[in-house]
Formats: C-alpha cells, sequence, structure tokens
C-alpha cells in the first residue's frame, strides 16, 4: 500500500508485511535528501508518506488549488468546516496531500477551484486543459466553472489515490442533494456507503469498470499541446485508459452541443456545469426535478431532455453518440493501458443502457409477488436510483433480512428464455420476468409449486461496475408464493384515489344522497375506486370480467355492510357501485396466463352514516369477479387461492387538511442591487382536529413576473440549498421553510403543526418597476390522496440605484 517512486511520490517508499523495501534507486534519493523536505507534500525524506495523491482534469488541468476536507466534519461548499490541507496541482495535474492517520477510515471530500486571471502579469493565471474534440486548443476554467469535487470513499492510510473530473462532480452534487430521509441529515450522508454508490453508479452507466474517483485518467500521446504519454504507474492501467476514454466522450458530445447552440461564447464548461445542474436530483436526463436545466434547452440545441422509449438516459446518449473516438486515438489510448477494462465494445453496450440514475438505490414496492402454475409472471420492482447491471436474487430463506441468506437464484442481465430475463431496467422500474419455476431448468431449491413455501425476491445492484463483484447493495423486494388451482384469480385489491391514481388508506366519499360514481369527475370530486389484478391462470381466455356481485362481501368488524349497484333493489345500501350497465361496460378482457387491472368506482351513502358506520371506522372490502369463458361462467369465488382484500378507514371530509396562504406586508420598494425577503404564512386547517390525519408540503413554485416582462418559474420539489438561480433578472438566492421555529432542509415537509411560513429571497438585478412574485404550495395528504394547491402573490416596486448594480 505504500507509495512508490511509480506512483509519483520520489521520496516514499513502499512496505510489504510492515518492512520497508527500498531500491537502489530508493536508496539515492533518501542520501540526497536526508535532510531536504520533499516539495510534493510528503512527510520528511525517511518517513512513510501517508495521504491522497492524486490528478485533476479532462485531459490534466495545472495551476489548480485542491482542498481535503474530513467528509464527518463537512459543511459544504460554503463552509470551511472540517478542512484538512491544501495544494496546487502541477503541468500534469499532479498534488499529493499528506493526511494525519487520525482521519483513517473516514470519507474525504477533495474540492478543485480554479483560479482567476491575474490582470498585473503577462501569464495568464488562469487553469485550462487541453481538448480532445480540437488537439491543441485549449478550454479555459475560470472560478465560475468550478469547483470540481471528488469523493475518497475510505481513507485507508498510507497513498490513496483520488481522481477529480467532471464525472466525480457529478457524483457529488447528486449525494450532497439528496433527501435528508434517505441519506441522513448534512454530513451523515458523506459516509463510505453512500460514497460508494453515487461515484460507482456513475461508473455503471458509463461502462467503467471502476470507482471513477479512485482511477487515474491515462494521458495518450495524441500530439499537439497535449502533455507526453503518462508516466507514472497509475495512469497506465486498463482501468484508466478506459477512464480516459469517457472523459473524451465527454469533451467531445460537449464540443458538439456547443457548436450546436446559438449562444455566443460558450463552449465545453458550460455543458458541463449544467450536467453539475441536472445531477442535482439524482438523475442524469437533461432536467433538475422535472423542469429541463436551461442550458440544455438552449436555442438550437440538440434535445438530451428525459429518457428513450427504452428508459434510456437521452443526454448520456448523446454523450456516448457525440463522443466518438477513431481508430488511430485508440490504439494509442489501449497502448497506455495496455487495454481497457471493459474493453471498448462491452463499454459502449453498457453505455446503451444506461438509465441514468447517479444516486443511491431505494426500493419502494413490487406489483406483484405471487408466481401461478405456469410462471411467466413479470414482477414489476417500483423505486429510484435503479441501474441497468440489476441481478433479481430468489433467495431460498423465509425471513425478510436485507441479504439472502444461502443459496440463491440469479436473473440478470445474461439470463433469457428459460432462465428468466430482466425485460426492462429503467431509473424507477425493473421489470423481471420469471420462468416456469416447477420446470428441470430451475434448480430443486427453487422450485415453485403447490408444496412451497415462501420464496423471498431480493434485488441485488453490482456497486464495484460490471466486471467488479466484491461490493453489492442488496434490497428486498417482496415475497414470492405459489398458487396451482386452474381458473380465475384477483392477484391484488387495493382502494385508489383516482385522478392522481394513488393508493391509499383512507376515504372521504361519503356523499349526502346516493349518487352514481360513474357521474363524478376526478378532476372536480373526491372518486375513490377499488382496483383489482385479475390473473387468467385457465387454458381459455375470459371475457367480461367484472364485480361478482354475488359473492363479494363488505364488512366493518365482523358485521356485514349493504352495498347495491346505483339503481338497484337493495334496501339501505351503505356502499354504491356504479350501475349493472355501467359495470358492463367497464368490464375487461384477459387473455390466458395474462394479468389486467379492474378499477371499479363506489361512494358510501351519507343517509346511512350513524345507522352502519361512522368516521375512522375501518371497512374491508372481500372481492370477487366474474368473467366468460366461452359460454361457461368462472369466478374467483370458485378458486381457494390467493385470499386478498382491501381495506380503507372512513374519513370525514370536513376534517380534510386545507392549506390557505396569505402574504406577510413586505416593504413596497426595493433599489435595483439591493435585497428582498417575501414571507407566506401557510395555514393548515381541518388537521388537528382530524383523528390521525396529516399532510404533507410536497412542493413550492415560484414565478417571478418583472415589469412588461413574461412570466418565469423555479419548482422546488426537494432541496431548498440549491441556490443561486437568476429568473427573469432577479437572483433568487434562498427559500427557508418553517415550521414551529425550526428550519427544514427539504421537501416534502409533514406539516405537524398548525401553521409554517416560506420566506423567498432575491436579490435584483438591474431592473425597474412591478415585480409580481406568485407563490404556489402544492400539498397533498397521502392517506386520502386529497391535494391542492394554495397560492398568493406578493408585488412589491423595484427603483433605479444610486449605483448601478
Amino acid at each position: 500500500m505504500g507509495l512508490t517512486q511509480q506512483q509519483g511520490c520520489p521520496c516514499c517508499h513502499s512496505r510489504e508485511g510492515g518492512n520497508p523495501v527500498l531500491s537502489l534507486l530508493n536508496v539515492a534519493v533518501l542520501l540526497i535528501g536526508l535532510f531536504s523536505i520533499s516539495t510534493t507534500g510528503c512527510k520528511e525524506t525517511g518517513e512513510e508518506f501517508s495521504g491522497l495523491v492524486g490528478r485533476v482534469g479532462v485531459s490534466p488541468i495545472a495551476n489548480v488549488t485542491i482542498s481535503v476536507y474530513d467528509g464527518v466534519a463537512f459543511l459544504g461548499l460554503d463552509s470551511d468546516s472540517g478542512l484538512i490541507d491544501t495544494d496546487v496541482s502541477n503541468e500534469r495535474g499532479a498534488f499529493t496531500i499528506a493526511i494525519p492517520d487520525s482521519y483513517i477510515g473516514h470519507t474525504l471530500i477533495v474540492v478543485a477551484e480554479f483560479p482567476e486571471d491575474d490582470g498585473l502579469t503577462v501569464e495568464d493565471d488562469r487553469a485550462f486543459y487541453v481538448d480532445y474534440s480540437d488537439v491543441g486548443e485549449n478550454v479555459r476554467l475560470d472560478p465560475e466553472d468550478g469547483p470540481w469535487i471528488a469523493m475518497v470513499n475510505l481513507f485507508e492510510g498510507l497513498s490513496v489515490p483520488v481522481s477529480i473530473t467532471p464525472w466525480t462532480t457529478v457524483a457529488f452534487h447528486s449525494l450532497a442533494n439528496l433527501p435528508d430521509d434517505e441519506v441522513g441529515v448534512g454530513n451523515l450522508r458523506y459516509i463510505k456507503n453512500f460514497a460508494d454508490q453515487t461515484q460507482r453508479s456513475v461508473a455503471v452507466n458509463l461502462g467503467l469498470a471502476a470507482d471513477p474517483a479512485r482511477v487515474f485518467p491515462a494521458v495518450p500521446d495524441l500530439g499537439g499541446d497535449h502533455p507526453a504519454e503518462s508516466t507514472n504507474s497509475l495512469e497506465r492501467t486498463r482501468d484508466s485508459a478506459a477512464l480516459t476514454y469517457t472523459l473524451m466522450q465527454l469533451d467531445r458530445a460537449a464540443a458538439e452541443y456547443v457548436e450546436a447552440t446559438d449562444n455566443a461564447g460558450d463552449d465545453q464548461t458550460d455543458f458541463f456545469n449544467a450536467l453539475f445542474d441536472d445531477a442535482k436530483d439524482g438523475l442524469l436526463d437533461g432536467m433538475l426535478f422535472g423542469e429541463d436545466v436551461a442550458y440544455f434547452v438552449s436555442d438550437g440545441a440538440p434535445d438530451v431532455s428525459g429518457q428513450e422509449a427504452g428508459g434510456v438516459s437521452k443526454i448520456l446518449a448523446y454523450i456516448t453518440d457525440n463522443g466518438v473516438v477513431d481508430a488511430d486515438e485508440l490504439e494509442l489510448l489501449e497502448d497506455v493501458g495496455g487495454g481497457f477494462t471493459p474493453d471498448e465494445g462491452d463499454l459502449l453496450e453498457r453505455q446503451s443502457l444506461a438509465t441514468g440514475a447517479v444516486r443511491t438505490i431505494r426500493v419502494d414496492s413490487t406489483e406483484i409477488a405471487i408466481v401461478p402454475e405456469s410462471g411467466g409472471v413479470e414482477v414489476t420492482v417500483i423505486g429510484e436510483g435503479l441501474l441497468s447491471d440489476v441481478k433479481a436474487i430468489l433467495a431460498t430463506n423465509t425471513d425478510s433480512t436485507t441479504s439472502p441468506l444461502g443459496t440463491n437464484y440469479t436473473v440478470d442481465a445474461d439470463s433469457t428464455g428459460d432462465d428468466g430475463e430482466i425485460m426492462e431496467a429503467r431509473h424507477d422500474r425493473v421489470v423481471i420476468l420469471y420462468p416456469d419455476l416447477d420446470s428441470p431448468n430451475v434448480p430443486a431449491a427453487f422450485r415453485v409449486n403447490e408444496d412451497t413455501e415462501e420464496h423471498h425476491l431480493f434485488l441485488r445492484f453490482d456497486l464495484d461496475g460490471p466486471d467488479r463483484n466484491a461490493l453489492t447493495a442488496t434490497r428486498f423486494a417482496g415475497a414470492m408464493t405459489v398458487f396451482t388451482e386452474s381458473g380465475l384469480h384477483i392477484l391484488d385489491a387495493r382502494i385508489v384515489c383516482l385522478g392522481e391514481g394513488v393508493e391509499v388508506t383512507g376515504a372521504m366519499n361519503v356523499e349526502a344522497a346516493v349518487l352514481d360514481p360513474a357521474t363524478l369527475d376526478p378532476a372536480a370530486d373526491d372518486v375513490y375506486a377499488l382496483e383489482l389484478s385479475v390473473l387468467n391462470a385457465s387454458g381459455d381466455d375470459i371475457d367480461d370480467i367484472t364485480l361478482d356481485l354475488d359473492a363479494l362481501s363488505i364488512f366493518i368488524g365482523s358485521d356485514e355492510l349493504v352495498f347495491d349497484t346505483f339503481g338497484g333493489t337493495e334496501d339501505g345500501p351503505v356502499v354504491v357501485f356504479p350501475s349493472a350497465a355501467q359495470l358492463a361496460a367497464d368490464a375487461i378482457a384477459v387473455a390466458s396466463g395474462d394479468v389486467g387491472a379492474l378499477t371499479v368506482r363506489f361512494i358510501l351513502d351519507g343517509a346511512q352514516v350513524g345507522d352502519a358506520f361512522e368516521t375512522g371506522d375501518l371497512v374491508e372490502i372481500v372481492p370477487a369477479v366474474v368473467g366468460d369463458a366461452g359460454g361457461d361462467e368462472v369466478s374467483s369465488a370458485d378458486v381457494a387461492f390467493p385470499d386478498v382484500s382491501a381495506e380503507f378507514t372512513i374519513l370525514d371530509r370536513d376534517n380534510a387538511p386545507v392549506i390557505t396562504t396569505d402574504a406577510v406586508a413586505n416593504d413596497a420598494e426595493v433599489e435595483a442591487g439591493d435585497t428582498i425577503t417575501l414571507t407566506w404564512t401557510l395555514d393548515v386547517a381541518g388537521r388537528v382536529t382530524a383523528t390521525h390525519r396529516s399532510c404533507e408540503l410536497n412542493a413550492l413554485v415560484i414565478a417571478i413576473t418583472p415589469d412588461g416582462g413574461e412570466e418565469q418559474t423555479i419548482r422546488v420539489t426537494r432541496t431548498l440549498t440549491t441556490f443561486p438561480v437568476s429568473i427573469n433578472g432577479i437572483l433568487l438566492t434562498g427559500i427557508t421553510v418553517t415550521e414551529d421555529g425550526f428550519d427544514a432542509s427539504g421537501l416534502p415537509l409533514e406539516i405537524v403543526g398548525d401553521t409554517i411560513t416560506v420566506s423567498v429571497t432575491l436579490r435584483m438585478g438591474n431592473i425597474e418597476g412591478d415585480v409580481d412574485v406568485t407563490l404556489d404550495a402544492e400539498w397533498g395528504e397521502a392517506l386520502s390522496g386529497f391535494s391542492g394547491t394554495a397560492s398568493d402573490t406578493a408585488v412589491f416596486t423595484v427603483t433605479e440605484a444610486d449605483t448601478p448594480p
């Protein structure tokens, strides 16, 4: 682990088993420098170096100030908290910074800042890199083009390599902006596990096999002003060659993008900076929390927003397609590293599957976790941060641990046909097709038949890249069991609030009079429905599948409720479904072996309140469906498995959470160049007296309209710290959301008090006249699916400043 002379520190030696091993050259160096201090940041000659040995660059970047922070104490790029030491990169982008042994085991944040040009000197003092897209040309790096950042996932002591590039900066911005409830508050997020996941998710998208922050870029001898071919041993590896390949792709694609836009004076750094903004929501898709990154929709720019049809990130596909490395350059690059890991073909193939997720991995739910006798059921896993190299593991253990125990059966990207298959891998969804799990092709321990107990499904994510298997993240995704009976089966039943399609645990659809649920408008009314996932496990196609009212049951506790269709013959129905004609019109057909979704609206008759139920009661619907199989009637009530039901709590409409907002009086005038803070009070009504009710503030939309100008907006749905942002010539420098005296760090925010305040701080540009600032506060209640937007506008006047800003 020691730093050898080839590794870039001529004053240090390596060790094996704790014993120094000195070559003749090492001895000579020690004799020459016995009483001197190394100029490369090492300890005194004869001592073993412990610290960071780094590189910064696309191609090497000199004259960059490097600062190293302790991840435990790091409070952000605007704070010196946790600063350990600094250095300046040399002409090869190299730096060394000694790190005390007390930091062993910590994550380190390594920040590269670009200097301003000193106008008093003839020489240009700014940093630059030599353009791969136009060999011999330089790309200037001004202070506003940085900083670039890398995370050392774990400082082990002795010599630890670190590389700072745009790709490592993407990983940092993703982790820095992830929600607190996923990665911890403040600096708790900068730990090894999260640093691993974000940086290596970047690696998976790029097709790399190693953490890009731990690999030095290779330096191929391309001629022009590029530095000579790599001389350091850490620049002459197969991983180094692959990393430089992706940096060449990035530089060339950025240059192509710049050429396509109508912007004057932009260069690759504008593309990089937009990419950094794009990463702040954990997904490289040309957008930030659903809104286009401004530079990526410049006039004349190619379309890089969103995903392609298969879920591949458009912007990463653009970089792959436009960052072509020609055969001669590829040969020079391979010569430096002795080849690629992985080779170019595999690297490009993996890039073609890039989901764009550059964040930690989250699994939220599985859509179907029951496998019928024939197999072939698709299991859809919903989450975020999902990658193309996902492995679905079927485990034989029956507990819900977060990693499989004992043997397992895996379906991955290489599985096809009888082995199962990954049908789709997107950043937020993975679809796994399981084969017939009772077939001889499946190992005996994983057979699924009528004698099988539950198997557990896990998703495993390879965090060391496509060619490494030492480090994985595994998430439990649900239990899988089996039924073997032929017929019509209900796999899943849930209550949803239509319009948004949100699954809920409560419903407010108590109507004063009996209504036909089919006449309700989800855009204007609270419309609740029973949603059923129906499997046809018979050998025939089944048509006209609808509710089997003769076999369906509804309970409050042990008391069975009366139900009927609208216009039916039952006296005093508590639950009312659409008319018989409407149920027939909404019926579905499901082919043999397929799964279909049946949605049936319902209301609760307000005339029965007090007789049958009260607010807060739990209602259970035990559904059944009936259909036509070639003239024969089949019902899910005729099969014994699975046994599913849907539950919801009756909610009082009068106690629905409602947010209203009013702007607090603000100064009516402000001078150009000055700052103003606008404050709104959001009052939460209907929550305090409601049992077990809550709602969340999900998003804030700030719209700014200057005098005579068009409205421009920014929508905030996660972090409250990604500022400043320029809107219509006004700089939005911060948003603060305060509840009970405490500032929130991000959204969504559960509202636990009566009121919250939202403060928006704006710095005026060189503008004059009235400015309208509208706040839209989007909120929702997960329990019922109830949601809304509270809106209010503040108006102030900007006057001309005595001194122009």
